[in-house]
């Protein structure tokens, strides 16, 4: 029974991690169809996000499972809980993965043109978020408390971003648009700059669990 038990702890622990894998490609595809106006990328990156959360959901069974039938000792009971902490906030990243699709298509949809210097800051914070999301899961593999301090200074080059993107979006406010609605829709579509932040920090917030 405890050989099982021991099996179950290794298997939802290499699905959390594979998990955190599929939010990082899902980023990746909404992010490129935001850059590149792909629609079709846009919803593939909202089909994957939708398939997180079912396996997400899953995990969290199991492990709720496994610690109300195996009355887990405290080291297991230690680990399945920072497996249920990291994968609640896998869920939060895959909302935000979501909403960054969605403002890809809107901004397909509604013809919205963003400024060069807008578009290249967004590839900037985005490919700090990336190097943010394979420390942390680096990190939570290797059990490397080392790593997880180094993180904050990886959140610095996306934090920086995040904010001259917006100051470079207070400068283009006053642009001309047809009417308050296309206005709307395009301070939407800027949040994309603060949903990246939002994926960075919540990120760091699973490691610092370690």
């Amino acid at each position: 029974m405890r050989k099982l038990f021991s099996r179950q702890l290794i298997e939802a622990r290499h699905e959390m991690l594979s998990i955190y894998e599929a939010v990082d490609l899902s980023l990746h595809d909404a992010v490129n169809a935001f850059i590149a106006n792909d629609k079709d990328l846009g919803k593939k990156a909202q089909r994957a996000a939708d398939h997180v959360d079912a396996r997400s959901a899953n995990l969290e069974a199991v492990c709720y499972n496994l610690i109300a039938t195996q009355s887990p000792v405290a080291s297991d009971f230690r680990l399945l809980q920072t497996i249920i902490y990291v994968n609640f906030n896998l869920q939060r990243m895959s909302d935000k993965v979501r909403r960054i699709a969605r403002a890809a298509k809107r901004k397909v949809n509604n013809d919205i043109e963003f400024p060069a210097e807008m578009v290249a800051l967004i590839e900037q914070e985005a490919a700090s978020v990336y190097q943010v999301l394979g420390s942390t899961a680096a990190a939570l593999v290797n059990n490397d408390l080392a790593a997880v301090l180094a993180l904050s200074e990886e959140d610095e080059a996306v934090h920086g971003a995040y904010q001259e993107f917006f100051r470079v979006f207070n400068r283009t406010e006053t642009m001309e648009v047809a009417d308050d609605a296309q206005m709307d829709d395009f301070r939407r579509t800027v949040m994309v700059s603060r949903y990246l932040d939002r994926i960075a920090n919540i990120s760091m917030e699973s490691a610092y669990r370690l």
